[in-house]
């Protein structure tokens, strides 16, 4: 599956899959069906549709329960996790996240490990425990450079960097990102890249350097859409739109920020509360500065575009 996730080939990747499982049992034996299942659940997943995704993985993982070595059934626990923190379902993603961790400390699997425990850490911060969510984002740095995977060590990084951000320690956060996006840019892992990108617009908006924050925003966007992350993208175009708000664009601003918070509901992911914190006076204000017709206008012809326009948008404005 890193192929098709790495490249951004998810629907290429679920086509094939899709070919593979269609053979008969006997010419798929259980174990190769099992992982192609959980592979098929992953890529359709990431590409919004949760609901065949799901049912890919709950069939594979039925099937690991059949076969003696159950490695494979981690990467279902792991997609099903961060899937229900995206729905907000935080003791849900617990108890599935924990499942595939325990699989992955039985097996031995530092960089699966590490990747569980960085969604457990976003689990964890969502539901009001950032001392846990350190402790296990602190974890999964020690796991990733225990196994030696450069991508899985570049992505606990920049989680735990994230988590740093949401402690309010932007400091932290910056020198963790930074690290973090160095090592993607060095071996060319588009993902990681994308997320650091996003937080360091993230730490630049909260410092008020909004032209900065602006280019990272935009950058994270062009590298999101290129490998198809569709969460990736939502939220680049959101704070893209809240950094050229802030320098008085604020009708392309809510054009962009309708857009976005549109697709979260589409997409099934609810913005949570710090987010509600976040964007709901920025509402506020940029429809006192435009007039409630002007404002409401622009936000419904927001609303109104695809995701894939949007980001058009976005990425065509001139930043000057």
């Amino acid at each position: 599956y890193m192929y098709w996730w790495v490249n951004g080939l998810l629907s290429e990747g679920l086509t094939i899959c899709d070919a593979f499982l269609a053979w008969p049992d006997d010419a798929l034996p259980p174990r190769d069906r099992a992982w192609t299942l959980a592979t098929a659940g992953l890529l359709a997943s990431w590409q919004g549709q949760t609901n065949s995704g799901a049912d890919y993985l709950n069939r594979s993982l039925a099937l690991w329960d059949t076969l003696p070595e159950q490695r494979g059934a981690a990467l279902c626990h792991l997609t099903l996790g961060i899937m229900a923190v995206y729905r907000g379902e935080y003791d849900d993603a617990e108890r599935t996240l924990a499942a595939g961790l325990a699989l992955a400390r039985q097996y031995g699997d530092d960089a699966f490990g590490a990747m569980l425990l960085d969604s457990l850490s976003n689990a964890a911060v969502y539901r009001g425990e950032p001392g846990l969510a350190l402790v296990y984002s602190t974890e999964s740095i020690e796991l990733a450079e225990r196994a030696g995977d450069s991508g899985t060590y570049a992505h606990a990084l920049i989680n735990l960097a994230d988590i740093r951000y949401r402690l309010d320690d932007l400091s932290g956060a910056m020198i963790d990102a930074n690290r973090g996006l160095a090592l993607a840019r060095e071996i060319g892992d588009r993902r990681p890249i994308a997320h650091a990108l996003s937080l360091l617009g993230r730490i630049a908006i909260a410092h008020g350097s909004f032209a900065a924050a602006a280019r990272h925003s935009r950058e994270s966007l062009e590298i999101a859409r290129s490998v198809g992350e569709l969460m990736g993208i939502v939220s680049a175009i959101a704070f893209f739109a809240q950094a050229i708000g802030a320098t008085g664009r604020t009708r392309p601003a809510s054009r962009l920020l309708a857009a976005a918070l549109a697709a979260r509901e589409t997409l099934g992911a609810p913005l949570r509360l710090e987010e509600r914190n976040r964007f709901d006076p920025l509402i506020d204000q940029w429809r006192a500065a435009l007039g409630d017709a002007e404002f409401d206008a622009l936000w419904a012809a927001g609303q109104a575009l695809d995701l894939d326009s949007a980001a058009d948008e976005a990425l065509a404005l001139d930043l000057g």
